[in-house]
């Protein structure tokens, strides 16, 4: 049987007498692609002498080589040689924003993060994409706090990075939830909180808070009951029959106004009392705590805690347990002239010299001040450690002003 793909014989006779060859409008070879499916390899044709001969091959450029033909539109990148497929047509550029695989396909000659980029878009915490940024895809910018698309922040131990970038391009650094130095009590009152990172790389050192009359321990401040005078504050307070550290009497010298001496309470009272000339008014004496008990009413519902060691004629600074403790000091309303001043108290046979460092103020407790000092001339609030080396009840007093205070006022 006849076969065009040689070229040969048709099996027929031509015009002169011979049999006929198959002639140069016989396909002998069909069209095709190379091994890459860049090139289309021509077809060959019969010359009509017993030859098959092909044509040229043909270079399909950007397109790709399909079924003996190059393409001449396209779908999608895998109908193009090398180059995206934008619009039908290969070769083209994706604009800003739109999805890609290489640099080559976009215009600006950034693909990052899968969508073209505005530009290079360097660094450790930069990114392209909308899921990366929160911007628009193609806007390169900081990628969102908490992640790390380019594995480049490394977490570190103490107040370092943490692994993973700040939201404002660069790493992030441990923040204020990172503790860095363990709390300690320093086996008394005084309790160091742990430290934690400031989200700049530094330890901050942790707060230290005074537990007042409570011992401290590895966990923060003792509370109520107390159980013995071991969970007490050592030197300065006893546990008392409520099961409540209460503060121990310090006795110190006498007569400056900063201390209480061994007769400042006593039936023989204190000398300055005794001088001639004094002028001697009426009083109606309370009692106020400058250091409450964490757990009291004073300090649950009226906040008093906020302001433990806090007295208003010594602006800016906050007196410790220990100089409460070490001074004679009280609370004057109406101020007027007394502020700094040492006064004489006076009762029956019991006297005590004090500074006035603090006021009482009518708009704190609906008018108690005034209605505390009722008749008298002063309403003289004593603090509770004075009050105890005192050892006078609350009610009528003789007070008498001894001027600006000989003692050393606030400090």
């Amino acid at each position: 049987m006849p076969n065009a793909a040689s070229c040969g014989q048709t099996g027929t006779c031509d015009d002169s007498g011979r049999c006929a060859l198959f002639d140069a409008t016989t396909m002998c070879k069909a069209a095709g692609c190379d091994v890459s499916s860049l090139t289309v390899i021509a077809a060959g044709f019969c010359t009509g002498q017993g030859n098959c001969v092909t044509g040229s091959n043909s270079d399909c450029g950007a397109y790709r080589c399909s079924a003996g033909a190059c393409n001449q539109t396209c779908t999608t990148a895998s109908d193009c040689n090398g180059v995206p497929c934008v619009g039908g047509q290969c070769g083209g550029k994706h604009s800003v924003g739109a999805t890609c695989n290489s640099n080559a396909e976009c215009d600006k000659g950034f693909c990052i993060d899968g969508v073209c980029c505005e530009n290079a878009c360097s660094g450790s915490c930069m990114a392209c994409a909308h899921s990366l940024t929160g911007r628009n895809d193609g806007s390169c910018g900081p990628a969102l706090s908490g992640t790390d698309p380019r594995n480049k922040c490394d977490a570190e131990s103490g107040c370092g990075q943490d692994g993973t970038c700040d939201g404002n391009g660069a790493c992030r650094k441990h923040g204020s939830d990172t503790s860095c130095t363990p709390a300690f009590c320093d086996g008394n009152h005084k309790f160091t909180k742990g430290g934690t990172c400031d989200g700049s790389g530094t330890c901050s050192a942790g707060a230290v808070v005074d537990c007042g009359l409570y011992r401290c321990n590895a966990n923060g401040c003792g509370q109520a009951p107390c159980a013995s005078d071991n969970d007490c504050a050592a030197d300065i307070a006893v546990c008392d029959s409520g099961h409540h550290c209460s503060g121990k009497v310090v006795v110190t010298d006498a007569g400056t106004g900063d201390g209480a001496g061994s007769d400042s309470g006593g039936s023989n009272g204190d000398p300055r009392c005794n001088v001639s000339g004094l002028i001697w008014k009426t009083g109606n004496k309370t009692n106020f705590v400058s250091y409450p008990d964490p757990n009291s009413v004073a300090c649950l519902q009226f906040h008093a805690c906020d302001y433990e060691g806090q007295f208003s004629q010594c602006p800016q600074q906050t007196e410790t347990m220990a100089w409460v403790m070490s001074h004679n000091i009280v609370a004057a309303f109406p101020l007027a002239n007394l502020s700094l001043h040492d006064l004489c108290l006076k009762s029956g046979n019991k006297s005590i010299v004090v500074t006035v460092i603090d006021t009482c103020a009518d708009s704190d407790c609906s008018g108690c001040c005034t209605q505390n000092k009722g008749a008298t001339d002063l309403l003289v609030d004593v603090e509770s450690f004075t009050n105890v080396r005192w050892g006078v009840a609350d009610g009528p007093i003789q007070w008498a002003d001894l001027g600006a205070t000989m003692g050393s006022g606030c400090n």
